[in-house]
């Protein structure tokens, strides 16, 4: 089924995948800090079930989803699996994250889906209901990536990310900072700080594409564009203007890969995606700084340098363009993506290339 994103549209859908882990407890967290900082978002909290004996031999995908409550059902998992000396603070957790959740009722949704047990199966359901309900985000709590077996037989991690359309928003233990901001801030807004990794690839370009949307959903962010240089000299890094280093022509070198491997058609849209995305820009260009890390040439290196940069200066999210986690080699010799997201305390979205109805749309739109 033909995805479509429509950006006119007053709201800004997510998606959030819950089952019942405390890792899901943390995406719920996360979902609900985000809803405090984008006023037209609109959140549907997804559980996937077995397929009982009466659906047995019928399509998951003609069952149609019902709504369901967490208090009897996610909260009630929740609190079995957790151990006895973190149930006061769960709770103190939950109190809050409902709280949110009530304010924004009419935002919220809760729904069931059907699906076999399998991991694949569970992740086809996920990604078809997804894409049926065109939502512009998929978030989803994470251990990690550093299962080999995982990458062998297939994670739902890794499921969703190789073949999610919709951008996958992954979120691991967040740190404890976070958690008592969390539930000790009263309803007032802050500053949200997103992080954009680029490294001029095409997957970087797309990422750079989404960030310029979420600006136009997120009132409150202020974006650093992070690049990085080599340097025998170990990590350092210098701040600039973002206006002198951005890609506000194609000759700029941040585009000239993307636009020598491309035809003429391709560069052509290329170069309408890239004004369109230097227009939104230019328009908060006082949301947008610019930052230069150097560092050795590896990627262990560059990963720990991005993450140590994130960490220091308390970014909530860190954008990434990638390719996938399809790799066997990645996993066993360190790909960038495999380690980002494994030492990442920073929720990280993972950004593929988009659909091309979401360009569309993008370059359509109007603010």
């Amino acid at each position: 089924m033909k995805e479509v994103f429509d950006m006119n549209d007053s709201k800004f859908k997510v998606l959030l995948y819950s089952d019942g882990s405390p890792h899901s407890l943390f995406a719920a967290v996360y979902a609900a800090d985000l809803l405090k900082s984008i006023p037209n978002m609109h959140l549907t909290v997804l559980f996937v079930q077995d397929k009982v004996v009466s659906f047995k031999g019928r399509d998951s995908d003609s069952i149609e989803p019902r709504p369901i409550d967490p208090k009897l059902d996610w909260v009630k998992h929740l609190m079995g699996e957790v151990d006895s000396d973190k149930i006061i603070q769960y709770s103190e957790i939950l109190a809050k994250t409902n709280e949110i959740f009530s304010k924004r009722g009419y935002d919220v949704n809760q729904r069931v889906i059907y699906s076999d047990s399998s991991i694949s199966d569970t992740a086809k359901a996920i990604l078809n209901y997804s894409t049926k309900n065109a939502f512009e985000l998929l978030i989803m709590g994470t251990r990690g990536l550093t299962s080999l077996k995982g990458l062998i037989h297939g994670s739902l991690t890794h499921i969703m990310i190789n073949k999610s359309s919709v951008p996958v928003l992954l979120v691991k233990k967040l740190p404890q900072e976070f958690v008592d901001r969390y539930c000790t801030t009263v309803d007032v807004e802050e500053q949200f700080n997103v992080l954009l990794y680029s490294d001029g690839s095409h997957q970087a370009f797309s990422a750079a594409v989404y960030t310029a949307n979420l600006f136009r959903n997120i009132p409150n962010m202020h974006l650093t564009v992070v690049q990085v240089q080599e340097s025998d000299e170990g990590s350092k890094g210098t701040a600039q203007g973002w206006i002198d280093t951005w890609p506000v022509s194609p000759t700029s070198e941040w585009m000239k890969h993307v636009m020598n491997v491309s035809d003429g058609e391709t560069k052509r849209h290329y170069h309408e995606i890239l004004a369109k995305t230097n227009e939104i820009f230019f328009k908060r260009d006082h949301k947008v700084n610019h930052h230069v890390l150097y560092v050795t040439n590896n990627i262990s290196d560059v990963s720990d340098a991005i993450l140590d940069y994130a960490t220091k200066n308390s970014f909530s999210l860190l954008i990434n363009g990638t390719r996938g986690l399809s790799s066997l080699n990645g996993l066993i010799f360190g790909s960038f993506a495999h380690n980002l997201l494994n030492k990442a305390t920073v929720p990280v979205l993972l950004i593929k290339k988009l659909p091309q109805d979401f360009i569309d749309s993008y370059l359509s739109d109007t603010e």
